[in-house]
């Protein structure tokens, strides 16, 4: 996203800063990963919309931690709920 290669230019505002129009609870869990490499058991009910935010900044090493965790079934899909959980 940011690029200078990338097809997708990020918005600015008139000052200048990024506009980012993404969800906040999951934008929390992406900020919390870049600060400490990990991603929160707690943030496991949300792993298929976080999949979709890395894809969208295009963070592949977040994608491959996602991949990690499921892979490595320490989730399982619940159809019921439509959710990752923690097993």
């Amino acid at each position: 996203m940011f690029d200078p290669e990338s097809p997708l230019a990020p918005a600015k505002t008139k000052d200048g800063a990024f506009f980012m129009d993404r969800d906040p609870d999951t934008f929390a869990v992406i900020l919390a990963y870049l600060q400490t490499g990990h991603i929160r058991k707690s943030s496991y009910n949300i792993l298929d919309q976080l999949m979709q935010e890395a894809d969208f900044f295009q963070l592949e090493g977040l994608k491959a931690k996602i991949n990690e965790i499921v892979i490595g079934g320490c989730v399982r899909w619940d159809q019921k709920v439509g959710l990752y959980i923690e097993i």
